[in-house]
């Protein structure tokens, strides 16, 4: 059952799928609307999930369950893998690569690398350490609300400068 997200408990269980490049207008509409079809359908053991979904930057796919009403099993767990794999495969863009990272440029627009790039970049001058990052680990909603956009050198990502 698909709910607004401001309804959401704090605790609700989040994840966050991050596409390698922007995604187009048209395709960030599409995959919204399927996301919300999925949703609306998504089940634990028969019983109907209490999420939320949304397509965020042209860049992120974002769900959250609200596991106080009923909590996301194994096999649900696998029916949203297998929705975001049909999505990478119809529309060609890659969503489960959780080795891409997103920050904002200089310009404020977001840009992803690779983990392993970030103290490259940083050597040549295009992040610091006040770079803000997206952290896609977040697992609630209230984390997501608070520390999914984090400077660098507050994140887990500092490791890899």
């Amino acid at each position: 059952m698909l709910i607004p997200f401001q309804t959401l408990d704090d605790n609700s269980r989040v994840w966050i799928f991050q596409a390698e490049n922007e995604l187009s207008p048209i395709q960030a509409t599409e995959i919204k609307y399927e996301l919300f079809e999925f949703l609306q359908e998504w089940t634990a053991h028969n019983a109907h999930l209490q999420t939320s979904g949304e397509v965020l930057h042209h860049r992120f796919v974002i769900v959250m369950v609200d596991e106080s009403q009923v909590g996301a099993s194994g096999c649900s767990i696998d029916k949203l893998t297998h929705f975001i794999q049909n999505v990478e495969q119809k529309y060609n863009v890659t969503l489960l690569d959780r080795m891409s990272v997103a920050y904002i440029t200089s310009d404020e627009k977001i840009a992803a690398t690779h983990l392993n790039q970030l103290g490259s970049l940083l050597k040549e001058g295009k992040i610091d350490e006040e770079t803000l990052v997206f952290n896609n680990l977040v697992g609630t909603k209230s984390d997501f609300e608070t520390k999914w956009k984090i400077k660098i050198k507050d994140s887990w990502h500092k490791r890899f400068l």
